[in-house]
């Protein structure tokens, strides 16, 4: 790698380690506030949730939107040749939508209404709740999709049975004739949806008997629950309510991002529990959105005291009623609060949430994800064994803990690109295992590599991997992320580089710094 002059590396190392480059979004029309709905079913003869009805109510800031085009148009701009406007939403084959309703100012409008899947599956349309002839892929888009997902697999060192896949498509409304001038537009959307059974991302059943529910939407899985802007550059409000059913033999809770704001309880001996969470106060991307559904318990409880304006809020452990006597609260909890402590002391501010649960849940894609306010741990990674193996495991846990804390600064508060988020979250990961741990030498990873442009990412992928819209989840994507942290750090020395990251931290909070932004203000004199 050549450190020679700070412009040339920062430029040419994304491309030269094939990153894909994320450009800045031109103004979208996209919904600023989610209230999701959603009602699980379980079969009689059967107590797994398999399916779920729901209804998603999203809302445009319509004036906010125009405002933003009059500015990138100011001089070609006029308001009036938009009232003709086509809404796009993501959404995924497990879903079935029958009936999208949209009005203004409390009346309802004219719509059409069109749903489009990709190549792999079956398209169709439908008009007001009628739903559509559906249309079969020809051949040759299947071919099509055959050979990439042969290419995929072959570039992640795979089997094609061991990628996961949904099939996606797009909701298209297209509304005839918008009010301009009225502030909010509202969508509403009443749909059903399917549980995946072999899935680990997504919406998916988990657990010895499945009997668990646990959502992973990154990158682009929200889909498979609401339909949605499913994209990490947009960032909405969420209100969420989940219904379950309830009954003395079979219990469970829900778990979420924010605080439980009220649980209304209908069950006699079988009835239905339906846990109303508070609305989050913050926007967020939709990948960040996560519940569980299962019997959990509490097995820690603790307070954190932010570092900077002193104020308190509850952090919690949480687990099934299975795996509570193979964990020990502490163990996680330490490093949970010696992480959220030193980190709010290298980006000069404070963890601002209303709760933060740690929980570990049955199964999932990756170690562990950083939802906002619900941390998810797989159970794999956070139940270690007592044999040789035991320090390393511990260490690896520490790491894993401190990389989600990590992640409440580089990607959740303010948006990054993958890359930049992973190698961050990374780099403060390992610094703060060193301190945490006592590690009397450096993690071998913080050791800038020589060459390192020789090491494609196409090779060595391994097992571990999970791909989607162009984003690779593998040892060598997260290697390759933190070696170019580490090449800018050593350019720029530690202190000017961790002061520039906490700056940009603290002065986008709640925005999407590009790719070209961050390496202008990394380069910058």
């Amino acid at each position: 790698l050549h450190l020679h002059h700070p412009v040339h590396f920062f430029i040419l190392s994304p491309q030269r380690y094939h990153f894909q480059s994320i450009m800045a979004p031109s103004p979208t029309l996209s919904p600023s506030h989610y209230v999701l709905s959603l009602q699980f079913l379980s079969p009689q003869k059967s107590h797994n949730l398999t399916t779920f009805n729901a209804t998603a109510t999203l809302s445009y800031a319509t004036s906010s939107y125009f405002d933003a085009l009059r500015n990138s148009h100011a001089s070609s701009f006029n308001l009036q040749e938009q009232k003709s406007q086509t809404l796009v939403l993501n959404s995924a084959s497990n879903c079935c939508i029958q009936s999208v309703t949209v009005s203004q100012n409390g009346k309802k409008i004219p719509c059409r209404i069109k749903e489009k899947m990709d190549s792999a599956g079956n398209g169709g349309s439908l008009t007001g709740s009628d739903s559509g002839k559906k249309r079969k892929a020809s051949p040759a888009d299947q071919r099509k999709d055959k050979k990439k997902l042969k290419k995929l697999a072959k570039n992640m060192n795979m089997k094609k049975s061991e990628i996961i896949r949904v099939t996606e498509k797009d909701v298209f409304i297209h509304i005839p004739e918008l009010d301009v001038y009225a502030p909010r537009l509202i969508v509403e959307i009443r749909y059903s949806a399917e549980v995946q059974h072999k899935a680990v991302q997504g919406i998916f059943m988990s657990g010895p008997n499945n009997e668990v529910v646990t959502t992973l939407f990154e990158p682009r899985f929200a889909r498979t629950v609401f339909p949605c802007t499913d994209d990490m550059q947009h960032r909405a409000k969420f209100e969420l309510s989940v219904t379950v059913p309830y009954s003395s033999a079979v219990k469970r809770k829900v778990l979420s991002n924010w605080p439980i704001k009220s649980i209304r309880d209908r069950s006699s001996s079988h009835g239905t529990k339906t846990y109303e969470f508070q609305c989050t106060d913050v926007e967020l991307p939709t990948y960040l959105m996560a519940f569980t559904i299962g019997d959990y318990i509490t097995l820690g409880d603790n307070v954190h005291c932010t570092t900077h304006e002193k104020k308190y809020f509850p952090v919690q452990f949480h687990a099934l009623s299975t795996s509570a006597n193979k964990l020990d609260a502490d163990f996680f909890m330490t490093p949970l609060l010696f992480a959220m402590q030193r980190l709010e002391t290298l980006f000069g501010m404070d963890i601002d949430l209303p709760k933060l649960d740690l929980v570990i849940v049955p199964t999932m894609a990756l170690g562990g994800m950083e939802h906002h306010g619900s941390i998810f741990l797989a159970e794999a990674a956070a139940i270690i064994s007592s044999g040789k193996a035991y320090d390393s495991q511990r260490d690896e846990l520490v790491e894993l803990i401190i990389h989600e804390v990590a992640h409440y600064f580089v990607g959740n508060i303010t948006g990054l690109p993958f890359w930049v988020k992973e190698g961050l979250a990374q780099y403060y990961e390992l610094n703060l295992a060193d301190e945490f741990l006592s590690r009397r030498s450096l993690h071998p990873k913080l050791k800038l590599r020589s060459g390192g442009d020789s090491h494609h990412m196409s090779k060595g992928a391994g097992k571990d991997a999970v791909s989607e819209a162009g984003f690779l989840f593998t040892n060598v994507t997260y290697d390759n992320s933190l070696q170019l942290i580490l090449s800018m750090e050593q350019t720029l020395g530690r202190d000017d580089f961790r002061s520039r990251i906490a700056k940009l931290i603290r002065d986008n909070v709640g925005c999407y710094v590009t790719e070209s932004q961050f390496v202008q203000f990394m380069a910058a004199e």
